[in-house]
């Protein structure tokens, strides 16, 4: 299974949290993002699930719209920033085919933690080693003998992580 994490592009700051929309930069940077991945094998997720907040959505939607996939979209309330990792985890732990989430940090970071490093799940913030700028695209990778129940050492396997800046032109 792979795992592609993108959190959402540069949102308005004069708005209130839960409604702020996408700035023209961001709506750029994404617009490129998805026409960057758009037909390459190494980005294939079967479904997007996204934030509720109004900036993951319009995210998750610009890419929904150049990947032809705005049919296979969900809004969870399990990608919030402040929401508990271990519920999505639980989510995509059922769900066998690969998959994009959109969100906001520091939930995002928290998740990569808790994915990467199990043995800190405990901690405040696992995660923290790793920098999620807005608009950056991560892909994870679950190796098939960890959903068997074998292999050692971390279940995830960090693949890259693309931040917006890579593409701009």
């Amino acid at each position: 299974m792979t795992l592609f994490l993108l959190r959402h592009g540069q949102a308005q700051p004069d708005y209130m949290d839960r409604t702020r929309p996408l700035t023209r930069k961001g709506i750029r940077r994404v617009v490129r993002l998805a026409e960057f991945v758009a037909g390459n094998p190494a980005f294939n997720p079967s479904e997007i699930w996204h934030s509720p907040l109004t900036r993951a959505c319009e995210t998750a939607n610009l890419l929904a719209a150049h990947l032809q996939m705005s049919d296979r979209t969900r809004a969870l309330e399990e990608l919030r920033p402040d929401a508990d990792p271990a519920a999505i985890v639980g989510r995509f732990d059922a769900f066998h085919e690969d998959l994009l989430l959109v969100g906001h940090n520091p939930h995002l970071r928290r998740l990569i933690g808790r994915l990467l490093y199990p043995e800190r799940a405990s901690e405040h913030d696992p995660g923290a080693v790793i920098q999620v700028k807005k608009g950056s695209l991560i892909r994870l990778e679950r190796p098939d003998c960890f959903r068997a129940g074998g292999g050692s050492g971390p279940e995830w396997l960090l693949s890259w992580i693309l931040p917006p800046r890579c593409l701009e032109k």
